[in-house]
């Protein structure tokens, strides 16, 4: 019963451990000073921990705006061409 018991709480610790939000404000403000600082990998980063953590809160606006952001700033690392852009773009939507 005693391990069962210390199993149960184990779970529950795991599962409250991944249950803790995103602070998207924060990293809006960090992507923001990537930007300043000319760091567009940095940027894109941050703004796929944006895009999954709104993407799985279900704020899609949100998630949309990281995600056309994030590209721009891969293309800017990749040096794709506006093209480029649109079909990475597409595949996403």
């Amino acid at each position: 019963m005693k391990l069962l018991s210390t199993f149960l709480v184990c779970i529950a610790g795991l599962a409250l451990g991944q249950a803790q939000p995103v602070d998207r404000e924060a990293r809006w403000k960090e992507v923001a000073e990537a930007e300043k600082k000319g760091r567009p990998k940095t940027a894109a980063a941050k703004l796929q921990t944006i895009y999954d953590s709104a993407l799985k809160e279900g704020k899609h606006a949100e998630a949309i705006k990281a995600l056309a952001k994030r590209i721009t700033h891969e293309g800017a690392v990749q040096g794709s061409t506006p093209e480029e852009k649109i079909t990475r773009l597409q595949d996403k939507i």
